[in-house]
């Protein structure tokens, strides 16, 4: 018996455009309930992860709040917390939150505090670039 090397059918590599345009008429056909499906978890699944995102202080913040004394507690943080969820309900984007003698610039799209101080430092300071402000009680 003799053994014969069989050559294998050559390999087609796809165009890469082509492979999404078939991917893309691919989804066209899905059933409507499908598509909004997905669209219903994603916005559900950032929805979430927006909630469940702690703030954060950037560098400068963390570095002027050393400098002034200013100390949160946990009860102060939630309550900053909620400053910035009730400013995004309304759709605000960069905000100045003033709570308890203390003054903070915070981007609310990245949950991010910008920068903060007492009403001393603050006293005849302008702030810009805030398309929103709450006095938190």
């Amino acid at each position: 018996m003799v053994n014969r090397i069989v050559n294998p059918p050559p390999i087609r590599i796809q165009n890469p455009v082509q492979k999404t345009h078939r991917n893309h008429q691919a989804q066209e056909h899905q059933s409507p309930d499908i598509l909004q499906k997905r669209t219903q978890f994603g916005d559900i699944f950032r929805e979430k992860l927006d909630v469940n995102q702690r703030i954060s202080f950037s560098a400068h913040a963390s570095s002027r709040m050393m400098q002034r004394d200013i100390q949160l507690t946990e009860n102060d943080l939630n309550r900053l917390e909620g400053a910035v969820d009730k400013i995004a309900e309304k759709g605000g984007r960069e905000s100045l939150i003033m709570m308890d003698d203390i003054s903070y610039v915070v981007s609310i799209q990245n949950k991010k505090v910008i920068t903060a101080m007492d009403s001393s430092q603050a006293k005849d300071n302008i702030f810009t670039n805030i398309d929103s402000a709450i006095i938190v009680r």
